[in-house]
């Protein structure tokens, strides 16, 4: 017996994480050790779990499908390291200027080049979750302060997959 309409229906929407840092710069990496866990422990439907380093633009370029976006990045703006944000992209300004590291351009650059790539909804799709840094200079590893942080910035990341898959 044939079904009408469909074989093939979408079960959930698609979301995009893409984790943002370089390991060789101290707590820079701190998007690769999110990246590192969440790879161990699996993510839900629907999500696509991106190491972009430090090349967050050629992600852009190739994300165009997908409904949502949540970027994970080091940020640098003076507050206590291990501070962590959530940060909707639609509340970044040319103020933030060089506040976070994401590599290839400045946070206040991501609304228009995000609309001018994927369009005018994309801004309404994106948030960025961040964590205060202590040394971004040559070395592996995290500092104390953002290791402790680790374990709550991904806590924040699960819960943001848990929200998103339900919208």
């Amino acid at each position: 017996m044939r079904t009408q309409g469909p074989l093939v229906r979408p079960v959930c929407n698609m979301t995009t994480i893409i984790a943002c840092g370089n390991l060789l710069r101290g707590d820079d990496g701190v998007g690769a050790y999110v990246f590192r866990e969440l790879t161990k422990t699996g993510v839900p439907c629907g999500v696509t779990l991106i190491e972009a380093g430090t090349g967050i633009l050629d992600i852009l370029l190739c994300a165009e499908k997908d409904d949502k976006f949540l970027i994970i990045d080091a940020v640098i703006s003076g507050n206590p390291p291990g501070t962590i944000y959530r940060i909707p992209v639609n509340q970044l300004s040319a103020s933030m200027e060089n506040s976070l590291t994401l590599h290839d351009l400045g946070p206040q650059d991501i609304p228009a080049l995000g609309h001018a790539i994927l369009g005018e909804e994309f801004n309404s799709r994106l948030v960025i979750l961040g964590v205060e840094v202590k040394s971004t200079k040559f070395g592996v590893g995290l500092s104390p302060e953002v290791e402790e942080a680790l374990p709550r910035l991904i806590g924040l990341v699960r819960e943001e997959m848990a929200e998103r898959g339900k919208a």
